[in-house]
């Protein structure tokens, strides 16, 4: 971790606060302020590291004109590192413009010794970073006990910096293509406070947060101050409702949103059934995975909403840290699975889709199963859905934002596993959520496409996956029957025009299929 080396400090407490309403002129030295915490304009969320079994804990709250920002950073168990804990605002709220601004001054005193404090601005990220990795960072020194400025220039923040740690990778100094860009700095859309990559307790209390060194706006014109709030009052006294729930419901049977399906094997001879039922609050997701006769392998059977079948409505959860299902299964079964999206990769044949297995016992109670979205991957095998490449290994194979904005399509499996299916739901939410109103499901209308990932529907994977089934028994069979036409021509036995035009005729039939 690296410190500030451009920080500049007051040496009493800070008593007299720029007002909200200051305007930019001319000066050097003007300010814009971002947000007073004495009349606070944007609406902040506390959010813990979403890691598999991360154990961070943190709260912020409104109390006296101050932002108070506390918890406990901790070492995930899984990783063997420190996490991270973080405040952050609404994306997409209002800002003003800071492009003619310096950098970012903070009003605020740290009450323990704690040196993994950093900040963040922006949505930005590299082409190549992780894809939860979000936004120019840098490190804040803090004193403890009194009241401060801290001013972070903008040449120290960077958008290339370990998701891991928080550590910079390429500083803005070494390779200007990281510095906050204009467009950026015209509109921020989020800023967040972090504790992150130090193990320790977390207390920093912050008056105020602004851009110094402003200049005059392009046009010359006054840039305007934040609006003032509507229900100031309620935000000063009634703090509580700024830290909001971090669930996002997705779908509870108690009253259905989507329409719920079936989808079984639909290779030749495929014997494999299902249904489901939607009663008393709950799903009843029944059948058998069964051999395939033909291929002399289990199939696969699916409770499935969205894709081709129907349309589906989902929240935008890229907030989110992971996907929270309430379930239980009568039966011991070893293949069930989740997924959900119509992505896949390009050298993944035909499986679609991120989807991870779903290890639950045998129950008559319900338990809630959380799966973090980087247990997630698009990269498994088309044949017994098991992953081949985890998210953590390779982060081209995890979901993206894009993905995570609107799902389009989910399914619970039974795959690959030959037994009886009696799986039962609840409700499946996404948890870890750090930003917006979430009590109420906010369907998007569109996606984005990723570099790594081309988009399909249901009904090309399903019958892709089969028809690659089928390519690769039918090309077994043409070798077997060229080999053996090699070997009676040998003999003296075999006319060889003749299983020449058998084995074509089988490809052919093939590519039909």
């Amino acid at each position: 971790m690296f410190f500030l080396s451009r920080v500049s400090r007051s040496l009493t407490s800070l008593k007299f606060l720029i007002p909200a309403t200051t305007a930019i002129t001319g000066d050097s030295s003007s300010t814009i302020v971002l947000e007073d915490f004495g009349f606070p304009v944007h609406e902040w969320q506390q959010m813990n590291d979403p890691v598999m079994g991360g154990r961070s804990t943190g709260t912020f709250e409104l109390k006296g004109g101050v932002g108070k920002f506390s918890g406990n950073v901790a070492i995930v168990p899984f990783l063997k590192a420190p996490g991270f804990i973080k405040v952050e605002t609404i994306k997409g709220e209002s800002w003003p413009d800071i492009s003619s601004c310096e950098g970012l001054r903070f009003t605020a005193r740290a009450s323990t010794e704690y040196s993994g404090y950093r900040v963040s601005f922006g949505n930005n990220r590299p082409p190549d970073s992780f894809p939860y990795s979000y936004g120019y960072k840098a490190d804040i020194e803090l004193d403890m006990g009194v009241f401060l400025n801290v001013e972070v220039p903008f040449d120290l923040f960077t958008d290339k910096w370990d998701p891991g740690t928080g550590d910079p990778v390429v500083s803005c100094k070494d390779d200007i293509q990281y510095c906050p860009d204009e467009a950026t700095k015209k509109d921020i859309s989020t800023i967040a406070v972090w504790g992150e990559g130090v193990e320790g307790k977390v207390d920093l209390e912050i008056k105020m947060i602004a851009a110094y060194g402003c200049g005059a706006s392009p046009s010359g014109a006054v840039l305007p101050s934040p609006p003032p709030p509507k229900l100031v009052s309620n935000l000063v006294s009634q703090p509580a409702p700024l830290v909001k729930s971090d669930e996002i419901s997705i779908e509870d049977f108690s009253k259905a949103l989507n329409t719920w399906g079936t989808l079984n094997d639909p290779v030749m001879g495929g014997k494999s059934e299902s249904s489901v039922v939607i009663e008393n609050g709950v799903a009843h997701f029944n059948g058998r995975c069964a051999i395939v006769p033909f291929l002399k392998a289990p199939g696969f059977i699916t409770m499935v909403t969205g894709g081709y079948q129907t349309s589906a409505t989902f929240p935008d959860v890229s907030t989110c840290s992971s996907l929270k299902v309430v379930l239980r299964t009568t039966v011991q079964y070893a293949g069930y699975y989740l997924s959900f999206g119509t992505a896949r990769t390009h050298d993944g044949g035909h499986a679609m889709g991120y989807k991870t297995p779903l290890d639950i016992a045998a129950s008559s109670e319900f338990t809630s199963l959380v799966l973090p979205f980087s247990s997630f991957s698009s990269k498994w095998n088309e044949a017994t859905g098991k992953t081949e490449i985890e998210c953590s290994e390779d982060p081209q194979y995890c979901p993206t934002i894009e993905v995570l904005e609107d799902m389009k399509t989910m399914s619970f499996w039974g795959e690959g596993v030959e037994g009886d299916i009696a799986l039962e739901i609840r409700s499946i939410s996404a948890t870890g959520c750090g930003n917006g109103d979430f009590s109420s499901i906010i369907p998007l209308m569109s996606t984005k496409s990723s570099p790594h990932l081309i988009s399909t529907s249901s009904l090309g994977f399903i019958l892709g996956l089969f028809t690659s089934r089928m390519i690769l028994f039918c090309c077994t069979l043409g070798f077997m029957l060229a080999y053996g036409m090699v070997m009676k021509r040998g003999q003296g036995q075999y006319d060889g025009l003749s299983t020449h035009e058998e084995v074509k005729l089988i490809v052919d039939d093939d590519d039909i299929a």
